[in-house]
């Protein structure tokens, strides 16, 4: 039903603009493409509609790579990202130039390269200052980006920017994010009040209304109350984002949300089976709706530390093992540490 519904809005459409439009935002929502259906639907039209010239050329090259981004060799992957960024910085004033950016940033970040992924998030931010669109986002992109390649300093500067430019412009999905990992970056440092700084990040996350949002957020919330044993207050939150999953059951982000934040509650409680109920959801669910990359690594570890928390030594060691794995191809210095 579903299908056939987003199948007649696309056969409303006349201008291959719209169209393009269309396909472009289904294909970066990663809950439609779960179902094959769904990504035949993506195929199908897209190597069907007649492109009228190289402009269409490039944005069609971004979609194709949007479509197998999660199950196809990151070569390919990248080939049709590259190619529609080659096509598309002749037409820079373009949105779709500056989506070509970021998917060549995320491919980069995913493949573990530091240069390559900083210099996309540089180059997608200098492209935002020039159009003056989505300027809070270029900031957090390359500020979080900094944040998880451990170039804290960088990482504040621009992520202060972007909660500056996210609160004067009204974005505050992304002035909720900066806030959020500057939060985790203080709390780390211990050099200034990070509570605050997680409240303020739940303050714009509601101003959002998106749910997805503000899990998120509670997510984070959680997790500062645990480290200030505060676990009574912590379970009041993680009541929240129970019933905000509740009502909306389907949406795969919101239970991503809800049973990573449950797994962190438990942990802290000590009750092992909850946890490792938790975790094991949050990873299965993880995989089904994102590329393995470095962050692969640190789920395993998570469920690892738990096992040991059980006693189950064998397990324990059966995913701290994968941890590493993943943290040597993707040279995640911090991960190893945890692992080993």
């Amino acid at each position: 039903m579903e299908n056939d519904t987003v199948s007649f809005r696309y056969r409303e459409l006349k201008l291959n603009s719209d169209k393009l439009d269309f396909l472009y935002h289904l294909s970066t929502d990663a809950i439609y493409k779960i179902k094959s259906a769904n990504k035949s639907f993506l195929r199908n039209e897209i190597n069907s509609i007649k492109l009228l010239n190289d402009k269409e050329n490039g944005i069609a090259a971004l979609i194709k790579g949007n479509i197998i981004y999660f199950e196809d060799s990151v070569a390919l992957i990248k080939s049709y990202f590259l190619k529609s960024f080659n096509i598309l910085k002749n037409y820079p004033q373009n949105k779709y130039y500056g989506f070509s950016i970021k998917a060549l940033s995320a491919i980069y970040y995913d493949l573990g390269i530091k240069d390559s992924t900083i210099y996309y998030c540089a180059l997608g931010l200098q492209n935002a200052l020039k159009n003056k669109t989505d300027v809070s986002e270029a900031y957090y992109n390359l500020g979080s980006q900094y944040y998880f390649f451990s170039n804290i300093n960088d990482a504040i500067i621009n992520l202060e920017k972007s909660a500056e430019t996210g609160i004067l412009l009204k974005d505050y999905k992304n002035t909720a994010l900066a806030f959020k990992i500057l939060s985790v970056i203080y709390r780390d440092q211990k050099t200034f009040d990070y509570m605050a700084l997680c409240d303020t990040s739940l303050y714009y996350a509601y101003k959002t209304k998106d749910n997805v949002q503000i899990t998120e957020a509670l997510y984070y919330k959680i997790q500062c109350l645990i480290l200030q044993d505060k676990t009574k207050e912590a379970l009041s939150y993680l009541n929240i984002s129970k019933s905000i999953f509740a009502k909306d059951p389907g949406n795969l982000y919101l239970e991503i949300n809800f049973n990573r934040a449950a797994a962190f509650y438990y942990s802290e409680i000590a009750d092992v089976d909850k946890t490792l109920f938790h975790l094991q959801k949050t990873n299965l669910l993880l995989n089904g709706i994102s590329r393995v990359s470095g962050r692969t690594g640190r789920g395993y570890n998570n469920i690892g530390n738990a096992c040991l928390s059980a006693k189950q030594y064998k397990l324990a060691i059966n995913y701290l093992d994968t941890a590493i794995y993943f943290g040597e191809k993707y040279n995640d210095q911090a991960l190893l540490w945890f692992a080993y």
